[in-house]
């Protein structure tokens, strides 16, 4: 049943799951018998399965059973966010644009862009990006920015065990084609402009069946 339970939080992107009603939960169990690996709902769209609202019900975990209003929130009620890693060696920091702004080659303004030594031009750029919305975390107030990075193999991912080092994913390239070289993208008030989440999970599901 474990096994079960990861499986979905997995396939579902979040490390725990509550439904609408904030009363729908993922969680691991113990009974006096010991051991009970089942998720508990509670909510009143899984009436058949539930005992009163606010009490716990067990019942088998397939995934239909699972509530089709749930989304992931934190312990303290707040949405969970779905994050992809991004270390990204541009060759030239001049390739974008800060508020309108050319960037300068050896004094750039790019937010998350540090120097670092063993990288192919001295350079990374370090993203953490909101797979649902193309937020980046952390992203300053007021900064637009007009990026076109040439970084060709050298683009770095984490995912949760997924570890990716190689061309840019086509989720980065988004205002042209990178042909797998460039990083094409624009950021308004702290997002992706046209983010394609269909596209990022696509390439996630490649990695994991070993197809990218």
């Amino acid at each position: 049943m474990k096994e079960q339970l990861e499986a979905i939080k997995k396939k579902c992107n979040l490390r725990q799951a509550k439904c609408c009603a904030n009363c729908c939960h993922f969680d691991y169990q113990e009974d006096d018998f010991g051991a009970n690996y089942s998720p508990f709902c509670s909510c009143p769209e899984n009436e058949d399965k539930s005992a009163k609202h606010g009490e716990d019900a067990f019942f088998e975990v397939n995934d239909t059973d699972v509530c089709d209003n749930w989304h992931g929130k934190d312990a303290n009620g707040n949405p969970l966010k779905d994050i992809i890693h991004i270390e990204a060696e541009p060759r030239y920091p001049e390739d974008a644009y800060i508020n309108g702004e050319r960037e300068d080659n050896d004094n750039p303004m790019m937010p998350f862009l540090v120097k670092q030594e063993g990288t192919q031009d001295g350079w990374c750029w370090k993203l953490d990006i909101d797979i649902e919305t193309g937020e980046i975390i952390g992203w300053p107030k007021g900064i637009k920015a007009k990026v076109h990075y040439k970084v060709c193999d050298c683009c770095g991912i984490k995912y949760e065990d997924i570890k990716y080092r190689d061309y840019v994913p086509d989720f980065l390239a988004i205002d042209d084609r990178g042909y797998g070289d460039y990083i094409i993208i624009t950021i308004e008030d702290g997002k992706i402009v046209d983010w394609d989440e269909e596209s990022c999970r696509e390439f996630i599901e490649d990695l994991r069946k070993g197809d990218a």
